[in-house]
């Protein structure tokens, strides 16, 4: 929600106007010019429940693993969204650059991941949706071409790193 103070003089007092005008606070009115301008922004609203975000207090290095990250069928508002899906992403630059570990590697790609999947649904653009789908399902994939059978990790690396060591070719 926008705060009154943070309005030009002419802003102020037009919300003023509008607020007398339908005998409304200006709480009320910002609140109602905010929804006006959100309609038509969220390509997928959810229903039911809102959707609470929570985090925790401290930074280190279980961050993002204790985040919430909501459903692409959630009752979410996206502006909220963008701005918890922001604090990740910065909270994952400064994961990565300060505790790197496989640990926190993994809760950044898990958290990216669920916030891919949101987006891919979400996003008020359309080009930027597809963008997020085909990272979805490159991932999907790449993970589920592992999944068919199960290997054991030293299976998995070495089909991995096969073409380093497969034997060159003779024209």
């Amino acid at each position: 929600m926008a705060i009154a103070f943070l309005f030009t003089g002419s802003e102020r007092r037009q919300f003023e106007w509008v607020a007398r005008r339908f005998s409304l606070s200006l709480l009320e009115t910002i609140a109602m010019a905010g929804e006006l301008a959100k309609i038509g922004l969220d390509p997928a609203p959810g229903q039911g429940e809102p959707f609470e975000f929570t985090a925790p207090h401290t930074v280190g290095s279980d961050y993002l693993s204790r985040r919430n990250v909501p459903d692409p069928d959630a009752n979410v508002d996206v502006c909220i969204a963008q701005d918890w899906s922001q604090r990740d992403a910065q909270a994952a630059q400064y994961l990565l650059d300060e505790h790197p570990s496989r640990a926190v590697a993994l809760s950044v790609c898990s958290n990216s991941l669920a916030w891919f999947r949101f987006w891919a649904v979400r996003d008020p653009d359309p080009g930027r949706r597809a963008r997020f789908t085909s990272e979805v399902e490159a991932y999907d994939a790449r993970t589920g071409r592992y999944k068919k059978r199960r290997r054991s990790r030293t299976e998995a690396t070495f089909e991995l790193l096969r073409p380093m060591f497969a034997p060159r070719r003779q024209h």
